[in-house]
């Protein structure tokens, strides 16, 4: 963008602004559906994360009772 001193725009430079504004916002958008897949992956690395504690305590539970 060239607005030398007069600090007028001239159409090429609102086009180019534009065109920034744009694609900040593709890339927001892009960075906003990345964090949700992100955030969903960890809840389901969470659950698994869970069931395999839950599991766990079992075969704890049956190796105290085998072991008695």
């Amino acid at each position: 963008m060239n607005t030398k001193l007069t600090g007028i725009f001239t159409e090429g430079d609102t086009k180019a602004l534009k065109d920034w504004a744009e694609n900040m916002a593709e890339k927001s958008s892009a960075e906003k559906a990345e964090i949700s897949d992100i955030k969903f992956e960890i809840i389901s690395l969470r659950q698994s994360l869970e069931r395999m504690e839950k599991k766990i305590d079992n075969i704890e539970k049956i190796l105290e009772k085998v072991s008695e």
